[in-house]
């Protein structure tokens, strides 16, 4: 067994107390638990994504199209390819 210490945000060690007692085990269970679950499972650790100003202007773009009924997607391909023309438009 080793000791580790670490710092939390005060909410979300207050949600592992919490999610402790309900279970009716330990802090350290409850986060040896999640732990596990999360090496099992490949944790992503990558860092999050942020869209560029480009892809936001295009997303405004497509989601005033669509409440105008200019827009109809039936499949994420179309989607997706109606980005890509928009893409191309603006180069």
């Amino acid at each position: 067994m080793t000791t580790l210490s670490i710092e939390l945000e005060q909410d979300l060690a207050k949600g592992l107390r919490t999610a402790a007692e309900r279970l009716e085990i330990s802090l350290a269970e409850v986060i040896n638990r999640f732990l596990q679950q999360g090496l099992q499972n490949e944790l992503d650790l990558q860092e999050e994504l942020t869209p560029t100003p480009q892809l936001m202007e295009w997303i405004k773009e497509a989601r005033e199209e669509y409440e105008n009924g200019e827009l109809v997607f039936m499949e994420w391909d179309e989607a997706l390819a109606h980005l890509d023309k928009m893409k191309e438009e603006s180069q």
